[in-house]
């Protein structure tokens, strides 16, 4: 990805933004949550 971000779409109700992040971050591509507006 040339701007080194991803927009994810995800159920609340099944997982959190931040429990994404750390699971991306885990597998080797270091993740943070921005809030809305970046």
């Amino acid at each position: 990805m040339e701007t080194h971000t991803a927009t994810v779409t995800f159920d609340p109700a099944k997982t959190t933004a931040e429990a994404l992040a750390t699971a991306v971050t885990n597998v080797g591509y270091p993740a943070k949550v921005l809030k809305n507006g970046g």
